[in-house]
């Protein structure tokens, strides 16, 4: 466990994943990523290999982000790899911004004061 249920938001325009501070260094203690020259969490190849999915459970259920999901383009073959998971001293325990939008169809109602979630192809897509 990464981070303990807990309240959060959804930011469409977030380029990352977002979750406390102390919950960050839990993950990059799972994923052994290293804190790259801007502040990103990056992983060598191998520790892409052998990376797990994240599972974000909101109201009972898994929505799951393949290791895939959890990195951003790579801009040259053998560069770091970096990881979409940031950690922040913020309002929210966690905000799921761009990387969990991308893969899941998100419906927002205002009026109901509620939020619904649903795979789409891109959700286990390895194209990234």
């Amino acid at each position: 466990t990464i981070l303990n249920p807990t309240s959060g938001t959804i930011d469409t325009g977030c380029p990352a994943i977002v979750i406390r501070a102390d919950a960050v260094l839990a993950y990059q203690s799972a994923t052994g990523a290293i804190v790259g020259p801007q502040g990103w969490l990056t992983i060598s190849q191998d520790q892409y290999n052998h990376l797990q999915p994240l599972s974000i459970i909101i109201g009972g259920h898994p929505y799951d982000l393949s290791p895939n999901a959890q990195i951003h383009p790579r801009p040259t073959i053998g560069s770091p790899i970096r990881l979409v998971v940031l950690g922040a001293n913020a309002r929210y325990d966690f905000t799921l911004g761009h990387p969990f939008i991308q893969r899941y169809y998100v419906v927002f109602n205002a009026t109901g004061s509620q939020i619904g979630f649903a795979s789409t192809r891109y959700t286990g897509s390895t194209n990234n």
